[in-house]
């Protein structure tokens, strides 16, 4: 799959990180259901776009992490809305 994103797979992964932040800072606790599927399917396709985005060839080890990072992260999202 070419890549139409102007941005590489690193910056795409530091704008997750950085609206994730914005998102801790000014978004209020998400109770309805059908917008926390919504959120959730953001940030996997988020995810996608960065795992379209990477070099097979060029991939360290500390890439690998970041991306394990994003699923940690989603899971924990993920854990937080079943308890709402």
């Amino acid at each position: 799959m070419k890549n139409i994103n102007p941005l590489g797979w690193k910056e795409l992964y530091q704008h997750e990180k950085q609206m994730t932040g914005v998102h801790k800072k000014i978004m209020k606790a998400i109770t309805d259901k059908n917008e926390q599927v919504h959120y959730l399917k953001e940030r996997l396709n988020i995810f996608v776009e960065v795992l379209d985005a990477i070099d097979p060839e060029q991939t360290e080890l500390e890439d690998v992490d970041r991306l394990l990072q994003m699923i940690e992260d989603i899971e924990e999202k993920y854990k937080q809305f079943q308890k709402r």
